[in-house]
């Protein structure tokens, strides 16, 4: 036998025996008098003083240009946070995942008078600097409000038992971790009631900015499904040990921005955190679909991911095929994935017009969505048609919260359930694909019914979290043991890294495969700063610049080593010296070993005549720097240096391993990159040369 709904909980005599659906919400509406702008990424665009710059030099006088002539009001950074601290999370979420991600500080937001939109708007997408342009959304209701009404419920909280009826959240508790204890949660959208009674958990929970009132009993319904207190009255959230965070996507005083509150959320959160996206938006027919449609969305998403944290959104009320043309390739998982669990909402158990797990009709769909949850008859906080505590708003009840708010948030409850027990059974949470592939394999599959298009499956917690100790590739390690893929036999914690795109080790870093340890990553798509030669770990990277040229002695010309040298090996310093400070026409005076750091020139300048000198460091990543101009631009200096200084015929700039001292044959027993006629220690690895005593013998060997 199916449980029912919502249990009714007499906690006085007064019953009010409303609904908290509505009218179907009508097409979503953009703005006027606004536009959101990306600026391409290689610009490295911000505001100073009202006028976009490019910190780059990129050309953006055609962008300036337009502005200008279309009479913009205000330019301002869409992204509140401080422009470093973006860029500080962007640069640790590509580190951290080995993915290129959006430089948020190129969005703008523009306001102007609505008649000069549709010009400026055309001017700026023509415009080769400019990524994207778009009319932002006006506040949207809430994925929610969708008829028919239900008028009745069952006696308790179905969905939070057995599958496939329910997502078996009472299983979920039994096992540790599962009510998602050490999980945090934050629920984005307009506002809440902290003040109720069954959300103890969520006093004080707001961050970021202010919220106002608007919608604030959707809010408070979607808290209440995920962190409702087991406390013997109401009702129990599905993960209600997790430790909830509210942030507003409309703040008083503030335009309205989901993407602006994603960002500032992420900061409280950790990798294996969870994040709900309470929102949708417009699509091109005008009608809802998910709100990573627009681009400063989906870019705030694709970085919170990057860092590891659960991304939750709902697909949005407007009964979209996502996947039909009109949407380009926007939903095509192949080739634009912010790793965001994206849900649909199914019919409940014993709804009467259609199957259980069917699309209900409201529901967007397509190949991209991963889950549904519950999008009717969901007992929850908030609203009063359930109980209205006699009219106090902080024990209102709802059995009637739906569309594809509920079916979000439960499926948020159940990601902060599964997270919570792989934090208890493993070395680490899991990361953001494996929540979403793990409940979307181990759930109840979608039925067919009147309307066709796909939403996924419901989840199931039981068999989510049993599956955590299964072992289900055969790589020897299950997602307890610390598996990023159980799907996969090539990638478990330990195997060597390789450069295909991939966390092998599952370490949470793609491509660091790092053969010659020394720290630094050799794959074309690891972090920066990569390593320009992974089979040797005395080189990396072209040295820095030599700073503070000065002469000594009346010939002997010194200058301190850069501060990155980008190698332990042996290499070279060329000195350029020139008649004029231009250098545009330099001899080369000398070359010495690196990390040699002085030269002697014993030619003296004709008479009246000067000589300017300029130096620079070589190794077998490529030349260092000469240093820049009076104006600010970097040097080219040209020089025709010996490159066999010892005569052996290996060349000394970016090939020989001992340029001193002739060994035509290479040897390096030691393979420290230090050929053995000059190692101080040839059978041992021993790169620094480290020779305390000063005996020409190094340390290594004594």
């Amino acid at each position: 036998m199916s449980r029912g709904r919502f249990v009714v909980v007499a906690l006085s005599s007064a019953l009010v025996l409303g609904s908290a659906a509505g009218a179907a919400a009508p097409p979503a509406a953009r703005a006027t008098d606004r536009l959101i702008v990306k600026l391409r990424d290689d610009a490295r665009v911000r505001v100073r003083h009202g006028v976009p710059v490019s910190l780059a030099g990129r050309d953006l006088a055609g962008v300036v240009r337009a502005l200008r002539e279309h009479d913009a009001l205000a330019i301002d950074p869409l992204f509140a946070r401080d422009e470093d601290a973006i860029e500080r999370t962007r640069r640790a979420a590509e580190s951290r995942s080995g993915r290129r991600l959006a430089d948020l500080n190129g969005y703008l937001e523009i306001t102007l008078r609505p008649e000069d939109t549709a010009g400026l708007l055309e001017a700026l997408l023509a415009d080769p600097a400019v990524e994207t342009a778009y009319r932002p959304a006006l506040p949207p209701p809430p994925p929610v409000d969708i008829p028919p009404t239900t008028p009745d419920w069952e006696a308790d909280q179905g969905y939070l038992y057995a599958a496939p009826d329910g997502i078996d959240a009472a299983y979920a508790w039994t096992q540790p971790g599962g009510t998602g204890l050490g999980v945090t949660i934050a629920d984005i959208e307009y506002s809440y009631r902290p003040t109720h009674e069954d959300l103890d958990a969520a006093a004080g929970a707001t961050r970021c900015f202010t919220p106002g009132t608007d919608y604030i009993e959707h809010g408070t319904a979607t808290l209440g499904l995920i962190v409702a207190g087991r406390n013997g009255y109401g009702g129990t959230g599905i993960a209600h040990l997790s430790t909830p965070l509210f942030v507003t996507d409309y703040p008083v005083g503030m335009t309205y921005s989901v993407a602006r509150a994603i960002d500032c959320a992420a900061t409280f959160l950790a990798a294996g955190d969870v994040l709900l996206v309470e929102a949708q938006t417009g699509g091109p027919t005008g009608l809802f679909v998910p709100a990573e449609w627009d681009a400063a969305e989906f870019d705030a998403i694709s970085i919170a991911t990057a860092a590891g944290i659960v991304v939750v959104e709902g697909a949005g009320n407007g009964g979209e095929n996502l996947d039909d043309p009109i949407y380009g390739d926007a939903f095509n998982r192949g080739t634009r994935d912010s790793g965001a669990i994206i849900v649909g909402a199914g019919a409940p158990p014993d709804y009467g017009t259609q199957p259980d797990r069917s699309r209900l009709e409201f529901s967007s769909y397509g190949s991209r969505l991963d889950a549904q949850g519950w999008g009717d008859d969901v007992g929850s906080t908030g609203y009063g048609d359930l109980f209205d505590g006699g009219g106090d708003p902080n024990q209102y009840y709802t059995a009637l919260f739906n569309g594809t708010s509920s079916a979000s948030a439960m499926v948020a409850g159940a990601a902060a359930a599964l997270q919570g027990a792989a934090l208890a059974c493993g070395p680490a949470p899991l990361e953001p694909q494996a929540i979403r592939r793990q409940l979307n394999w181990t759930g109840s599959p979608q039925q067919a019914g009147p309307y066709a298009g796909f939403i996924g499956p419901r989840p199931d917690l039981r068999a989510a979290i049993d599956g955590l100790t299964t072992d289900d590739d055969g790589d020897l390690y299950s997602e307890c043991d610390g598996d990023c893929d159980d799907s996969a036999a090539w990638r478990a914690p330990g195997l060597e890294e390789s450069c295909d795109d991939v966390d092998n080790d599952c370490n949470g870093v793609a491509d660091d495969r790092d053969i010659d340890g020394d720290g630094r990553y050799g794959c074309a798509g690891s972090p920066d700063p990569k390593d320009c030669d992974d089979g040797h770990a005395g080189l990396w990277a072209p040295p820095g610049e030599a700073p503070n040229l000065r002469f000594d002695a009346s010939d002997t010309l010194t200058w301190d080593s850069p501060a990155d040298r980008g190698t332990r090996m042996p290499a070279r310093y060329e000195i350029a010296r020139g008649t004029d400070p231009s250098f545009t026409s330099a001899a080369c005076i000398a070359t010495t070993d690196y990390p040699g750091e002085s030269a002697v020139d014993a030619e003296s300048p004709l008479p009246g005549t000067a000589y300017f000198y300029l130096v620079h460091a070589a190794d077998g990543c490529d030349d260092g720097p000469w240093g820049k101009d009076s104006a600010g631009n970097d040097r080219g200096v040209v020089l025709a240096c010996d490159d066999d200084v010892d005569g052996d015929g290996v060349s000394d700039r970016w090939t020989d391993n001992c340029p001193r001292d002739a060994n035509a044959d290479q040897a390096d027993a030691d393979a420290d990159w230090l050929g053995d006629v000059c190692d101080n220690c040839p059978a041992t690895f021993n790169p620094e040369q480290v020779d305390s005593d000063g005996n020409g013998v190094g340390d290594a060997c004594e």
